[in-house]
Parts: structure tokens; C-alpha cells; sequence
């Protein structure tokens, strides 16, 4: 039979994920006419990579211009006769988590990509995309086309590596996409100003007026139904983001976005992508997600860690919030997958012993309100007043230490740690601690002067 290629085309200078399947042209066809615009000139080489990598912040784009405006970038997947049968050597993630054909099932070629993945702190959310490739591929097709969006964005658009995260056909196949371990935070390159803390997942083909199938809002649903369980997310809930620019979002940098925490491309970019029918099933995706909700979380490579929480210097007897019982009580009982206690609940969904917080170091604290708390290695847990159950870590926790902790001005901590222009902030009953990472400093801001100076702006606000 004739050869498949992979043809993607590209506004000059642009990043666009399609990937669209056409038969290479015969030997004896006549040369296709070249554009009037000339090709965009090729990276130049360098290292051992072959290309100059880009910053992981450029995102996916879709095509939006006019045809003649366009280059055709023609990749040979190959094929293999194992990418008819990859569904049946796909293993459940942890053991017992969706599915998914690894990277060297779908014969990822990694000497292509760049050496180093990078790990965030966290997975805050997940954006929802399309690849905008054809929809006309056989289930055995599937797997040359993720290999033609690897070797395009690796080395045609300089991304290092696959952009996505995760991609999922419209047989509901799941591929893993960027390497580095999917039980962790990889960074991706899928949604540029909303790259960090987020998994890209992608469907493939093209859903601006095709509606996706059944069996792949199924697999993208399950699949992050267990990414989002592993960070502790609500697949329903919705968090505030904040934008690290670039001019592919019309968010500016340092921007705070409210968002729900499945979130759509076009939610955070300029672009139409996941396409309009895709775009109105996401809540039946959140749905999906919530309804396979699991997992535990290590938010880094253990070979290659993203800095730690700094431990607490504070003795443990000496945090204000009451007596607590042994510390080998809550040892016993946080170790304990099944305990419902929230706090230990809590632990296990930052990831345990090997997440961010560390070992347990005190038994269970009671605190005001008649709130709990628990100390670890790297933070604490509370429950909070306002229903929810609150981590606080590193230079954040040793200040709120340093303030009397619950019983003290700030009292309980009434949000997770969340990431902010240049460092990191906790929210508290009486108001706010921010870590400036560039400076080191932790600066506390009481509710008073937050309501105080936002009733001033509000006076000063121009009429009409």
C-alpha cells in the first residue's frame, strides 16, 4: 500500500497542533506548487539535539490564517504492527488507574527530545485541547500520528518534546504524551501563559463542528479523574490561576484568572481550541472526572526533585494550638490508607511521606474552633472554619509559627499554599502570608488592610 505521511500545516511563524493524515504523494505525481510565502527557515543545530529548543511557554496554536498563508511540514511516522494491538499491552496506571500506552509502547524515539523534563511544585488544573487533525484515521493510525506530533513538536516547533501531556484518540486509546512520569508534575508546552502548574490533555482530530465520541470523553474524564484525585483537586471545582503572559493569552502576566479546575484552551488562550463541539462537553468531562476520582501524587522526579518545602525550625512543642495526642498515634493512623480522618486524607492526597510535606511529626493537634491540626516534616495540616482542609508549608508555615499560629492573629488557614507573581501565598481568617521567592521575605498582610485599602479603591474609582 502507499506510504501514510503525516501533513501538518502552519501559519508562517506559528505553532499549530494539526496533524492530519494524507497519503504521500506517488513517485511520478507532478512537484505540488510552492507557496508564495517562503518556508519558515529550520533551527539552527546545536549540541547533540540537532535544533534549538524554545521555551516550554509557547503554546499550541490553531490555524486561523488563510490558506495561502500557510507551510506543509510532510513527516513519515513509519508503522509498526504492534500499533494495531497497543490497547491490549496498555497497563492500568498505579495499579489501578485508567489505562494508558506508554511512550515506548507507541515507540516514542527519545533521542529526540531534550534530556531534562521540567517539575512544577504542583498540579493546580487541567487544560482540555484538540490536536485539529483529521478524524478520519483507523484505530491503528493512532499511534503514527502521536509519533508525527512528537517529531513535530520536538523538533519542527523546538519544544523539546510532545506538548500535551496526554493524548487520547477517538477510540479511546490514551497515549502518554511529554515524558517525565505522569504520577508527577510535568510542565508541558500546551497553553502558553498557563503551562506551569497544569496537565494538557488533548483529543485527537479536529471538534470545531465534529463531536467527540463517547469512548474518548470517557478516557480524557478517567484519565483526569485520577491526575486530579493524585493533587487532591475536585474535577468540579474551580481555583484562581495566574498568568505568566506571552502573547498567545489575553491574560497579562501576573494576572489572577478564575477558573474551573478542568479548564478549556480557549478559557486561557487565543484560540477556538478544543473547537465548539468539544467546548460543550466539558462538564460532562468534569462529570467523568469526578466520578473516577483517585490516586496520590508525587509532584516531582525523586532522581531530579523540584526544591523542597524548607523544614520547620520550631520544635513541635512549641506551636501554639493545644496538646495533641502521641506522635506515634497519628503515625499509625496516617499511614493507613483507609482512615477517614480529613487530615489524614489530606496527607496521603499531597502525596504521603514522599510528597511535600514529609513525614508526620506530632500527633493530632486541636486547635481553636474545635479545628484539628497535625504537624509533618516540611508543614501542617488544618481543618478551617470555613469547611475545608488547608495545607501550609516552608517559610509560609514557619511565619504563621512565628505569629502564634491558630491562636494567633492570623488564626487558621483558610486556603492551600497557591502560586503568585514571583512567590506564594496563603490565605488565613484575618489575612495573608506571601513568600517572595526572588527576596526570600515573608510579608504578612492582615484582613483590615486588604478590605480597608480595596473600600479606598473602590471611593476613588472614576463614575460613569
Amino acid at each position: 500500500g502507499a506510504t501514510k505521511s503525516i501533513q501538518i500545516l502552519t501559519p508562517q511563524g506559528a505553532a499549530a497542533p494539526a496533524a492530519e493524515v494524507v497519503p504521500a504523494p506517488a513517485p511520478e505525481a507532478a512537484p505540488a506548487p510552492a507557496p508564495e510565502a517562503a518556508p519558515t527557515e529550520a533551527p539552527a543545530a546545536t549540541g547533540e539535539l540537532g535544533y534549538t529548543p524554545a521555551s516550554v511557554s509557547k503554546p499550541l496554536r490553531q490555524v486561523t490564517t488563510a490558506a495561502d498563508a500557510v507551510t506543509a511540514v510532510l513527516i513519515d511516522p513509519g508503522a509498526s504492527e504492534a500499533d494495531s494491538n497497543l490497547q491490549a499491552v496498555a497497563a492500568p496506571l498505579g495499579g489501578s488507574g485508567p489505562s494508558v500506552i506508554t511512550r515506548a509502547q507507541w515507540g516514542a524515539d527519545e533521542s529526540l527530545r531534550c534530556d531534562s523534563p521540567t517539575y512544577d511544585d504542583f498540579i493546580g488544573g487541567a487544560t482540555v485541547h484538540h490536536t485539529a487533525g483529521s478524524n478520519n484515521y483507523t484505530k491503528a493510525e493512532s499511534a503514527g500520528i502521536v509519533r508525527s506530533i512528537y517529531a513535530y513538536h520536538a523538533q519542527t516547533l523546538g519544544w523539546c518534546d510532545v506538548g500535551y501531556n496526554v493524548l487520547v484518540d477517538k477510540y479511546g486509546q490514551t497515549f502518554e504524551g511529554r515524558a517525565g512520569g505522569l504520577d508527577k508534575a510535568v510542565q508541558g508546552a500546551h497553553a502558553g501563559g498557563f503551562n506551569e502548574n497544569t496537565t494538557g490533555i488533548a483529543m485527537m482530530g479536529d471538534y470545531s463542528t465534529v463531536e467527540p465520541s463517547q469512548a474518548t470523553l470517557n478516557a480524557v474524564g478517567k484519565f483526569l479523574g485520577w491526575k486530579l484525585g493524585m493533587a487532591g483537586l475536585d474535577p468540579k471545582g474551580r481555583t484562581t490561576m495566574y498568568s505568566e503572559g506571552t502573547e498567545f493569552t489575553p491574560y497579562p502576566q501576573g494576572a489572577a484568572v478564575d477558573l474551573p479546575i478542568i479548564f478549556a484552551h480557549r478559557d486561557v488562550g487565543n484560540t477556538a481550541c478544543p473547537g465548539d463541539a468539544a467546548y460543550a462537553h466539558m462538564n460532562d468531562i468534569r462529570n467523568i472526572a469526578a466520578a473516577n476520582i483517585g490516586g496520590t501524587l508525587n509532584p516531582s522526579n525523586p532522581s531530579n526533585p523540584s526544591t523542597p518545602a524548607p523544614k520547620p525550625t520550631t520544635p513541635v512543642d512549641t506551636v501554639t494550638g493545644g496538646t495533641g495526642s502521641s506522635i506515634p498515634d497519628l503515625v499509625t493512623q496516617i499511614l493507613q490508607i483507609t482512615d477517614n480522618s480529613p487530615l489524614a486524607q489530606k496527607w496521603i492526597a499531597e502525596g504521603g511521606e514522599i510528597g511535600r510535606l514529609g513525614q508526620a511529626l506530632s500527633g493530632i493537634l486541636q486547635a481553636k474552633l474545635g479545628n484539628q491540626g497535625a504537624l509533618f516534616q516540611n508543614g501542617a495540616v488544618y481543618t478551617s472554619p470555613n469547611g475545608g482542609v488547608f495545607t501550609v508549608l516552608g517559610e509560609i508555615f514557619k511565619s504563621w509559627q512565628s505569629f502564634g499560629s491558630d491562636a494567633g492573629e492570623l488564626g487558621l488557614p483558610i486556603s492551600d499554599e497557591y502560586s503568585i507573581p514571583d512567590g506564594l501565598r496563603s490565605d488565613f481568617e484575618n489575612g495573608s502570608l506571601i513568600f517572595n521567592q526572588i527576596t526570600g521575605m515573608v510579608t504578612k498582610v492582615l484582613k483590615t488592610y486588604n478590605e480597608t485599602f480595596a473600600q479606598e479603591m473602590a471611593n476613588s474609582a472614576p463614575v460613569g
